[in-house]
């Protein structure tokens, strides 16, 4: 029985998977097996998953280098999570925790019954994200760069940039590289990034700034900083604080119908993203920039809907 595959991420898993079985296939069959078409199929063998050892057969099936085969390990998978920012999601990641979770996944696959099985014992679930498909190839540019230790430039916000990349963050949604210029760390946002180049040298990790960043201090190692306050209905004052959405979360005003929440910020759409979630229980109260910003949102959105 052939399975729907929904979503490009779980798509190029499952290929993936298939390679790593060791199995040859055409790019006409993988295309029936997902319900795509041989020209998105292409795109996924060759830029998508273009870091793998493919090879192609006397019959033009793909198929993964044998030499590969079995060489990804629990490091590998150790590295992609702390690269991606998920590793703190999890509450172990040894080589125990990964073989458990993964051994049991096999067995389930394995199941010769029929009998519907969970893909994942695992949901993680983000409150979104900006369409990383915009700006993939300088995701992917980045994140290489930041493993092979290697000074980029690239133009941000009409000026040249030369910086040492140390890692890529996401935070409510919005897409960060953290970087140092001119001896700071600093954000830069992700699709504001443009002509991005990695060059051949290499730079030596600073620990200190390793440490600023596992200890979580980055929000106040940007330069850019900004407080707002916030109207917030009551009803909502559980879910707002236990989700912890915003830096430095502080009540400094509360009736028996709202309260009034100061915090900070580093971007426009790092809160604006989280204000999106709340509405109609939440109001900007300051800066007026902030709020005339939502306002043309909202008012956008709803032309939109009148034509």
């Amino acid at each position: 029985m052939r399975i729907n595959h929904d979503g490009i991420g779980i798509r190029l898993g499952q290929i993936l998977k298939i390679f790593l079985s060791g199995e040859h296939i055409s790019t006409i069959e993988l295309a029936k097996e997902f319900g795509v078409n041989i020209r998105t199929i292409q795109r996924d063998l060759h830029d998508r998953l273009g870091y793998l050892p493919l090879k192609r057969d006397i019959n033009q099936c793909y198929y993964l280098q044998e030499e590969a085969l079995g060489k990804i390990g629990f490091k590998d998978i150790r590295d992609f999570a702390k690269l991606s920012g998920i590793a703190d999601l999890y509450p172990n990641l040894s080589d125990e925790f990964i073989s458990e979770i993964l051994f049991a996944r096999i067995k389930s696959t394995l199941n010769t019954n029929n009998q519907q099985h969970k893909d994942s014992p695992i949901i993680v679930k983000n409150q979104g994200f900006s369409n990383s498909a915009l700006y993939y190839k300088h995701f992917k540019t980045l994140s290489i760069a930041i493993l092979k230790n290697k000074h980029t430039n690239f133009t941000y916000k009409d000026k040249k940039r030369n910086v040492k990349p140390y890692r890529m963050l996401n935070n409510n949604g919005v897409w960060y590289l953290l970087a140092v210029e001119d001896e700071t760390l600093k954000h830069f946002t992700l699709n504001l990034i443009k002509d991005v180049y990695v060059k051949k040298e290499r730079f030596k990790i600073d620990l200190e700034v390793e440490k600023l960043i596992n200890e979580e201090q980055i929000v106040w190692a940007s330069q850019n900083i900004q407080e707002a306050k916030l109207m917030i209905d009551n009803s909502s004052q559980e879910y707002f604080f236990r989700k912890a959405f915003v830096s430095e979360p502080k009540i400094i005003e509360q009736n028996k119908d709202y309260f009034l929440v100061s915090c900070k910020y580093s971007y426009d759409d790092e809160l604006l993203n989280v204000v999106k979630m709340f509405l109609p229980h939440i109001k900007i109260i300051s800066p007026d920039n902030l709020k005339n910003k939502l306002y043309v949102m909202l008012q956008d959105y709803i032309d939109k809907c009148n034509k």
